[in-house]
């Protein structure tokens, strides 16, 4: 779906992005199919690390976590490390590391920019960044940052799950030996009904 290229939403709270405050990588995810482009939902934990550097995720088998932990229809939007160190710096490392997995979840590539974001382990800030897919380097500045304080009422109201019209057929019963006075009361009747599901 579409969506404002420069606005970042997030329908999650920033402590539950840096909670737990230590060093690591967070998943940020979205899903570009039901809602708007870079709007991130929720947050997950890496899982895997390889032994050599804390911060670099072990891809094989946090992958084979991830395709179990992540629900049909979303996807990894981009990634949070959280580390000391320039956050630019750090925010691509994220963005590196949130190509990579998708790439080995064979996530479909029709979603062209990535978020890289960074948190230093001593502060409450978080910087993002949206990077191009395959040209890391295209780096831009998000001009807005939203935290939603209703995440559940903009799901409904942009996420787009399932839309469709029901023929509905139901049986109305009324006497037969019904006055002329009568009658026109029920054509008013069914009418008021047609007329207000057709509003509905």
């Amino acid at each position: 779906m579409g969506g404002d290229a420069k606005l970042l939403r997030l329908l999650c709270s920033k402590k539950t992005l840096l909670y737990p405050r230590e060093q690591g990588l967070r998943w940020l995810i979205g899903s570009p199919l039901f809602l708007p482009s870079f709007n991130v939902v929720s947050s997950f934990r890496c899982l895997h690390y390889l032994p050599s550097d804390p911060c670099s995720p072990d891809f094989t088998h946090e992958a084979d976590d991830i395709r179990t932990l992540l629900i049909r229809g979303f996807d990894i939007v981009g990634a949070l490390l959280i580390n000391n160190g320039d956050m630019e710096f750090n925010a691509r490392k994220a963005a590196e590391a949130s190509c990579k997995m998708r790439s080995y979840l064979s996530v479909n590539a029709e979603h062209h920019d990535i978020i890289g974001a960074a948190a230093d382990l001593n502060s409450d800030s978080i910087q993002f960044f949206k990077y191009e897919m395959g040209n890391l380097k295209n780096v831009e500045s998000f001009s807005t940052i939203s935290y939603e304080t209703d995440p559940e009422k903009l799901v409904w109201e942009k996420g787009c799950l399932m839309r469709c019209e029901l023929a509905i057929k139901f049986p109305i019963y009324a006497p037969g030996n019904i006055a002329s006075g009568q009658s026109s009361f029920v054509d008013y009747m069914l009418s008021s009904l047609l007329v207000s599901h057709e509003n509905v």
